[in-house]
């Protein structure tokens, strides 16, 4: 094996064994995951008892509700969390329903997650998704909360993570549903949301992939709206379309600056989450160029006071976050 400049190993992703292969693949896998639990922290220092003291976060996809979950399985993922100083997960229980429209829970969700408590007291969020084009219909935003107000009634749960996608700036229908679901957040329930990156940025030194329609790019007062009617707020900070590591370190740099300031100015108490992007290539998205290495090297270039109105980092998503990226994790931030 070679290292890079920063010490880490460096290997092919396509050699990496991915965790939901892992976990989901032919008979006997159980056994082996089950093994790389019990070992792995003798092998991988980060691997270890020591807690982080940081916020830090990851997303559980549908593959755990979807099908009947293995206890072996489910332990196995709360011990290598909770090693890993991950206090919450984002677990996808719903999706919508392609010919009625509801927003409906998927099979598995009720045993995944009496299982997963069984073992660990990390945070369970309800992951919920929708796009700038369904939120038009106030059928779906009340959709939406209904699904996530009886989740939060027949669960034990600490909050709702809402994953918006092409929110145009100034949008109402969103800023309605943050209003509708606030409504069902009592007590110390968590309202959590992503957050876009701006596209362009503001600055002109700061590099730009291939331009996207300008009104995804939200206001600084629109940012400010957002984050008085939510508790925490996710940045999604990849896809750019940048081509290379040192670019992408500068534009998510700018991009947790922006929101960072805007807590500050604001004297906003909303927690401040940045996305690390360890899922494969995608349009916009080369991951030889945003990782995790890349996406904590710009994220650690914020200035003392910014870096402090960052709670914590999120591994988005799990499954597809590989032992090398543990790795850098947790040495560049959980243990820096």
């Amino acid at each position: 094996m070679t290292r890079d400049t920063r010490g880490h190993i460096i290997q092919p992703k396509n050699d990496v064994p991915r965790l939901v292969v892992i976990i989901f693949g032919l008979a006997g896998i159980v056994a082996i995951i089950t093994l790389l639990g019990l070992f792995a922290p003798n092998v991988f220092p980060f691997l270890s008892d020591e807690q982080s003291t940081n916020q830090n976060v990851t997303w559980l996809t549908r593959v755990w509700t979807q099908a009947a979950p293995s206890p072996d399985a489910v332990e196995t993922l709360a011990e290598i969390l909770e090693d890993n100083g991950i206090t919450t997960v984002y677990l996808e229980t719903g999706g919508w329903h392609g010919q009625t429209g509801d927003y409906i829970e998927l099979p598995y969700t009720q045993d995944f997650i009496a299982q997963f408590q069984s073992f660990t007291t990390i945070d369970i969020y309800i992951w919920g998704n929708i796009s700038g084009e369904q939120l038009v219909d106030p059928t779906n935003r009340q959709r939406l909360t209904a699904f996530m107000e009886q989740s939060l009634a027949r669960y034990d749960l600490r909050g709702v993570h809402i994953q918006t996608r092409s929110v145009p700036t100034d949008s109402e229908p969103f800023i309605l549903l943050l209003r509708d679901l606030s409504s069902i957040i009592t007590g110390d329930l968590t309202l959590s949301i992503t957050v876009p990156p701006d596209r362009p940025p503001a600055q002109p030194d700061i590099p730009n992939g291939p331009s996207v329609a300008s009104n995804l790019t939200w206001s600084r007062e629109y940012k400010q709206r957002t984050a008085l009617n939510v508790d925490e707020m996710v940045l999604m900070a990849h896809a750019s379309g940048l081509e290379s590591d040192a670019d992408y370190e500068l534009w998510i740099a700018y991009q947790a600056e922006a929101y960072a300031t805007l807590l500050i100015d604001f004297e906003l108490d909303t927690t401040l989450l940045v996305a690390l992007p360890t899922y494969e290539a995608e349009l916009g998205h080369d991951p030889a160029v945003e990782n995790v290495d890349s996406a904590l090297a710009g994220l650690l270039q914020l200035s003392d006071q910014n870096i402090r109105q960052v709670d914590g980092v999120g591994l988005y998503p799990w499954e597809q976050t590989d032992l090398f990226e543990l790795d850098a994790y947790w040495e560049q931030w959980v243990n820096r």
